[in-house]
């Protein structure tokens, strides 16, 4: 029960919290909640929670061993070579860099790359 409560409350509080509906907020009020300038609700019952930060929507990536890799939460691939593989993100991208790397899966944000793994890096844009 405790489960559900937690998961109704990440995907609905900041609806359902008091002082943030759309009518009695202001627009910088807003645009703060939308830049992510201040702590939402979900942020702060993830912190204090002690739960992964992947629930939030942000992105998920998975490394096993040196030659595969899966990214979840990921926009579009914007490089594609077998040296590197860039994913977006949200301000920013996922650069992959190896050799002969291939892409195995492209599903619902969620990238599958196999091929031998020499390093990760996250720019912003």
């Amino acid at each position: 029960m405790l489960s559900f409560l937690i998961l109704f409350l990440l995907q609905y509080g900041r609806k359902y919290a008091k002082g943030v509906t759309e009518g009695n907020v202001s627009k910088k009020r807003r645009a703060e909640i939308r830049s992510g300038e201040r702590a939402g609700l979900r942020e702060k019952m993830v912190k204090g929670l002690d739960l992964p930060p992947d629930l939030l929507g942000g992105g998920r990536i998975e490394l096993r061993g040196r030659n595969e890799l899966t990214v979840q939460g990921g926009g579009k691939i914007l490089l594609y070579t077998p040296e590197e593989i860039r994913i977006g993100f949200e301000g920013g991208y996922l650069s992959v860099c190896g050799k002969r790397l291939v892409c195995i899966s492209y599903y619902a944000g969620a990238v599958g790359i196999e091929g031998y793994i020499c390093g990760l890096s996250f720019e912003e844009m």
